[in-house]
């Protein structure tokens, strides 16, 4: 993982989202990373990550049919416990714990919902959250 963000780091490319996960194979894993630029330079990275000892194969997956997901934990503080669970029903989340008004969620969507149900949260009261990379499953 430090070879490949070392990589992107000394060419002065941003990456949005890292995130790595172990396969069936012992010490083999699947590294997701999500940039935002233009064909060439997603193009020149993956040869690249190609040259690198270690990697298997590297594949950009944007046209390709998959499904994405962002995992957001939550913790809020409400005043108004109805006003709270409405907003948690509108967004389908799922409530982890609950204890003197503090609620501890889990919401897992797209970024862009992610982007608005934080916002809306922010509406009932103190928030603190923290928000995964998108995971991708093809």
């Amino acid at each position: 993982l430090n070879r490949i963000t070392a990589l992107f780091f000394a060419r002065g490319i941003s990456i949005d989202s890292i995130m790595s996960c172990e396969t069936k194979k012992e010490n083999e894993y699947v590294i997701f990373v999500e940039l935002t630029y233009d064909w060439k330079v997603v193009g020149f990275i993956c040869r690249l990550l190609k040259k690198l000892v270690d990697v298997i194969d590297v594949k950009d997956i944007t046209e390709e049919i998959h499904t994405e997901t962002q995992l957001t934990l939550v913790k809020v503080k409400c005043t108004n416990k109805e006003s709270c669970l409405e907003h948690f029903n509108n967004f389908n989340v799922e409530v982890i714990n609950e204890k003197d008004g503090k609620y501890y969620i889990e919401f897992a969507n797209s970024k862009e919902k992610t982007a608005k149900f934080v916002k809306e949260l922010h509406k009932l009261g103190s928030v603190k959250y923290l928000k995964s990379g998108r995971m991708f499953l093809k």
